[in-house]
């Protein structure tokens, strides 16, 4: 645009007066500033560092936990991008052995003093899909990144501030065991899933920076298949730093003992990348239900027996599991003595209903259907409970009777998700203590932005 009005000025002036030579210099001026902004080959030298624990390819052993060590090799190969997805060149190390070098090579493009360049090291993507398990599996999955701005441009040469890289990812060692501690749990995957209170509720999966492809999040679980059994994973995840509360669930599935379940609510749960950590991980194996007249009220415990609360004492290392709610014949429905970690969205409340340990042969942990809310509710003692009408007093004077948390607490209104046993429209459970509206169970289709409360039903 600027040059075309200096052309049209020297015109203008060449038939007006004929003042030739300055209509040309105000011409040179424009072509040097095009020169500026044209895509050309410069030579980039770049002063680059690796904070302690960049890689986790430096790990040996796999022992002990804490920062990992790196120095650069022939192969650290180093991607050079202006803007997010245009790539410029490559920048490779001219010395080795040590966390500092001179990073040097080609890069092509339109670039002008104060540009951002991103320095990718190895992986550009936060894509920690398909691994197997192997410390070779995690190690490729490296990634670092720096960020440096552009101080000189000459026709040859481009000078930018030192690049500082940070790491991008943590490496985690799962360790599988049976609860005794000792006997492995040889597994051909692990399945994981986190997610924490300080996150949205649409995004509220702990892994999804993890889980990425193409530098899009992806929701759900990430899943580690192994290539052959193990009970060690080494697993690279990217920075679980949080301060509010994340809820974890770790499932193994095994060749010939099906699946055990893990979950556990941590507060202030840090996997910082950049660092290595080792986690041990006891996981009861899945039992045979084996309930003898089970009647409502009484509790089952974590040998998959009944007792009632007021007059058994359990056995050692026996521990409340859930509260018998419905009998019907050889079917029943227990209900889980507390909430379930916290308040969450209804996919996640559907995975983490399924994952309370330890699981059973001859029954199922699931998130309780409508159906399934209105037989507790009626076994219970509310025999008139509809869906439009429900009195959460019997149900929870039964479960504060065997020391369980109250559905409704000092008058609090809460809500539970339901899954649906006719379609797939979502269900929630509204319990409230509202004398003009009656407490029901009402059909919505809610949006992951809404999070409410989860109590798991073992059925049978």
């Amino acid at each position: 645009m600027k040059k075309f009005y200096s052309n049209y000025l020297m015109k203008a002036a060449l038939l007006i007066a004929g003042a030739a030579i300055t209509a040309c210099s105000n011409n040179d001026d424009v072509i040097a500033e095009q020169i500026e902004n044209t895509a050309h080959t410069y030579l980039l030298s770049v002063n680059a560092s690796l904070n302690d624990g960049v890689l986790t390819r430096a790990l040996s052993g796999g022992v002990g936990t804490g920062p990992i060590n790196f120095t650069w090799t022939a192969d650290d190969n180093v991607d050079v991008y202006k803007n997010t997805n245009e790539k410029i060149g490559t920048l490779i190390p001219q010395t080795y052995g040590e966390t500092s070098t001179t990073l040097k090579g080609t890069i092509t493009g339109t670039i002008n003093n104060g540009d951002n360049l991103n320095l990718y090291l190895h992986n550009r993507q936060f894509d920690y899909t398909e691994q197997t398990g192997s410390f070779e599996s995690a190690a490729s999955k490296d990634f670092a990144l720096a960020t440096v701005s552009v101080t000189d441009v000459s026709t040859t040469n481009i000078t930018t501030e030192s690049a500082n890289f940070e790491p991008g990812q943590a490496i985690v060692r799962f360790s599988l065991f049976e609860d005794d501690g000792t006997t492995p749990i040889n597994a051909t995957s692990l399945k994981i899933r986190a997610i924490n209170t300080q996150f949205s509720a649409a995004e509220e999966d702990a892994l999804r920076q993890s889980i990425r492809v193409k530098n899009s999040p992806q929701k759900g679980p990430l899943t580690i298949n192994a290539t052959s059994a193990t009970n060690v994973f080494y697993v690279a995840l990217n920075d679980l730093s949080t301060n509010g509360t994340t809820l974890w669930g770790l499932t193994a599935t095994t060749e010939s003992e099906g699946t055990y379940n893990y979950t556990l609510t941590a507060t202030g749960q840090t996997f910082k990348n950049g660092n290595y950590y080792t986690v041990n991980v006891k996981m009861k194996k899945h039992l045979t239900l084996d309930l003898t007249s089970p009647e409502v009220g009484q509790i089952i415990g974590s040998d998959g027996k009944n007792y009632n609360a007021t007059t058994d004492e359990l056995p050692d290392g026996v521990t409340k599991l859930a509260m018998i709610a419905y009998v019907s014949g050889s079917k029943g429905l227990a209900i889980t003595l507390n909430d379930i970690g916290m308040e969450m969205n209804h996919s996640h409340a559907e995975y983490f209903a399924q994952l309370q340990s330890p699981s059973f042969t001859n029954a199922t942990w699931r998130l309780p259907t409508d159906d399934d809310w209105l037989n507790m509710f009626k076994g219970c003692g509310d025999t008139e409970a509809t869906y439009n009408s429900i009195n959460y007093t019997y149900i929870d004077e039964k479960l504060e009777a065997v020391g369980s948390t109250k559905l409704l607490v000092s008058g609090t209104l809460k809500h539970y998700w339901a899954s649906s046993s006719s379609s797939s429209s979502r269900n929630d459970v509204f319990l409230s203590k509202s004398s003009s509206s009656p407490s029901k169970i009402t059909t919505q289709n809610l949006a992951d932005t809404y999070r409410h409360y989860v109590r798991s039903a073992l059925v049978w």
